[in-house]
């Protein structure tokens, strides 16, 4: 299969500069997918940038070149003590989430011109100066999940689903002068509300949105070539004309390879099971094509090697994994510290593991007479099921106990039996009749193992 170059930016003649700032956040197992986003980005549009925020590792392997950078998040505004917070609170893909506000606001300030964010496992297809002037125009530019309606299904549906997990993707969000007032709401919120909670109406900062088109001046980005995926190709297909895809006639310019893509299952457009209702990609030969290409460009770009490492923040400084329920004590105690003004919890990262680990023994026990509720069920199944288990190593370290002791009383006897037995074998043996016989026996059975 031959691949179009990664490097060097595509020059075409009439081609303007492309006047717009590109930026993703990632964690350091995603860096070879930053890493193809940000060469695709450039490529197609020359006199661009590309800033990458890098959560947990700001030297992780994206790669360098004219016009891309490396970011931390001290240097986007998180101080180390916010940071630990988050790290903390968010597993990596809410702590990546939660910076995509400081990030955009950063840049906006910095560079005057538009400033367009994609997820990192995406590519871009093409020049993305419509989306340069569209958020320049509007200020805020969002992409919905889908253009067209989809069939209903018995009791829930993809629609229903959109309507969950917010009517528009987070993952392509363009902002331009004026947008200063939506990244500082939409900061405020992400930074201690960016979690998956259906219940509360949260799933990252994405849900946010839809309330933020009531809020806020905003465009709809309607044009079909961008922010395409799996959620929304029931009803259309890439095609392709030489190297270059097209979808519903249009040129595809930006394709979103979310739902937790495997490079090295290039015919699946995604691993998890609830998103079954994606289209399969046998005989749509246009998609498989554009799936095997980006494959190709992550193994090449250390895919393997990225997806080895586990987020920085999955464990305390001490290597104890920090539980999901955990995550949300400490959460409900920060924010609740911030409304009243009390001392905040400590968190492991900050404080060490022990200081965290103690507050989180004495939170868990001191509802243990409380009564059950929505907010204490986890947190007292989390204690529940460590004293189970701390029971539980306490019955393996008294069997192991006795089994020592009885390995010990066992080896006495036989030590006791191999001096009977050398005692009869120094016995003169009867020579005959039932005697003979018994002692015989005897030696017979002592020696057996």
């Amino acid at each position: 299969m031959r691949l179009p170059r990664l490097c060097g930016p595509i020059v075409r003649p009439g081609v303007e500069p492309t006047a717009i700032d590109g930026c993703t956040v990632t964690t350091r197992n995603y860096a070879a997918h930053a890493r193809v986003l940000a060469e695709s980005f450039l490529r197609h549009n020359p006199g661009a940038s590309f800033t990458v925020l890098v959560v947990d590792d700001g030297d992780c392997g994206v790669g360098s070149a004219p016009g891309l950078r490396r970011l931390t998040p001290r240097e986007v505004g998180i101080d180390e003590p916010e940071l630990a917070r988050r790290a903390t609170m968010y597993t990596a893909q809410g702590l990546a989430a939660s910076l995509k506000p400081a990030l955009l606001q950063m840049l906006l300030a910095e560079g005057g011109r538009p400033v367009v964010l994609l997820d990192a496992d995406g590519s871009v297809y093409g020049h993305l100066g419509a989306l340069a002037r569209l958020a320049a125009e509007h200020s805020l530019l969002l992409s919905p999940h889908s253009l067209s309606a989809h069939p209903l299904w018995a009791h829930d549906s993809p629609e229903q689903i959109f309507m969950r997990s917010g009517v528009m993707n987070a993952g392509l969000i363009g902002v331009g002068a004026g947008a200063e007032p939506f990244l500082e709401w939409w900061g405020e919120r992400t930074a201690r509300r960016c979690v998956f909670d259906a219940g509360h109406a949260l799933m990252l900062g994405q849900t946010w949105l839809t309330l933020a088109t009531c809020l806020f001046d905003h465009h709809v980005l309607r044009d079909p070539g961008y922010n395409v995926a799996g959620w929304n190709l029931q009803d259309r297909e890439v095609h392709w004309d030489g190297d270059s895809p097209t979808i519903d006639g249009v040129p595809l310019r930006h394709f979103h390879f979310a739902g937790s893509y495997d490079a090295e299952r290039p015919d699946l457009l995604t691993t998890q099971a609830h998103a079954d209702w994606w289209p399969k990609l046998q005989g749509r030969t246009g998609v498989l094509r554009l799936s095997r290409e980006y494959s190709s460009r992550l193994l090449a770009g250390g895919y393997l090697e990225a997806r080895q490492a586990s987020p920085a923040f999955d464990r305390t400084p001490g290597g104890a994994l920090i539980e999901p329920w955990m995550r949300a004590e400490f959460r409900r105690a920060l924010i609740a510290s911030e409304l009243e003004g009390s001392d905040e919890p400590p968190n492991p990262f900050s404080d060490g593991d022990e200081a965290f680990a103690g507050w989180l023994d004495g939170r868990a026990r001191g509802r243990v007479d409380a009564p059950a509720g929505s907010d204490t069920d986890e947190l007292l199944r989390a204690l529940r099921d460590r004293e189970s288990l701390l029971a539980r190593i306490g019955e393996l370290d008294a069997a192991r106990d006795e089994a020592i002791a009885w390995a010990r009383r066992v080896s006495g006897e036989l030590e006791v039996l191999k001096g009977i037995l050398a005692e009869v074998e120094a016995e003169p043996a009867p020579t005959g009749g039932r005697a003979a016989l018994v002692v015989r026996d005897a030696r017979r059975r002592l020696r057996r193992p």
